[in-house]
């Protein structure tokens, strides 16, 4: 969109980029850019989690999701949309916690569920 363009223009795309690669993505999720964008896709669709929306009911989105990963796609860290197979799919989702924890299996994996715990008396 227009907004990455301006990056571009401004050079602040290569310096995303740099945060990105270095693994400092707290630099770029913390940037004036993202948090406006963040803003801005988050009032588009109401402040509603989609996936909620998907489901019949309403939550509060509190998370912009990247469809395409920041790590794996640098260069649409702040784009809304993206092409695939000839059509423009949504990038940017706004989504409750719940979602976006579901949305990132690999992020549980570090968490041990009480049912593994066994609990034994001999």
């Amino acid at each position: 969109g227009l907004g990455w363009c301006a990056l571009l223009v401004e050079g602040m795309a290569e310096r995303f980029i740099g945060f990105i690669e270095s693994g400092e993505l707290w630099r770029f999720y913390t940037s004036r850019a993202w948090r406006r964008l963040r803003r801005e896709v988050l009032s588009d669709f109401n402040h509603e989690c989609q996936d909620c929306k998907a489901e019949g009911f309403y939550t509060r989105a509190v998370i912009v999701h990247h469809e395409k990963p920041v790590r794996d796609y640098p260069l649409l860290c702040m784009s809304r949309y993206f092409t695939e197979d000839g059509k423009q799919k949504r990038n940017l989702t706004p989504l409750c916690v719940r979602h976006h924890e579901l949305r990132h299996p690999e992020r549980m994996k570090l968490v041990r569920c009480e049912s593994e715990i066994v609990e034994r008396w001999d």
